[in-house]
């Protein structure tokens, strides 16, 4: 179990250094977090946590409705 939790924590770390330490103020800061993430920053989790925006549940996707793997790993990829 340990193992696989320093796993996880390399893995994270591996792709922050990767996006915001290695992209660094090349890139627009939107371009950086969705390499790191995955997706569109929001700001709803800061609002929440700020007691200002009630939380709310999202659904999960259907397997017809999630983007292919190949798709993420082309929108991820940057252009220099």
């Amino acid at each position: 179990m340990l193992i696989a939790l320093q796993r996880l924590v390399f893995i994270a770390w591996f792709r922050f250094r990767e996006s915001f330490l290695g992209m660094g103020g090349a890139y627009h800061p939107n371009k950086v977090f969705r390499k790191f993430r995955g997706r569109d920053p929001c700001a709803d989790a800061i609002l929440w946590s700020l007691g200002l925006k009630p939380m709310t549940v999202v659904e999960e996707k259907s397997d017809a409705e999630k983007p292919d793997r190949k798709d993420i790993a082309e929108s991820n990829r940057v252009v220099n």
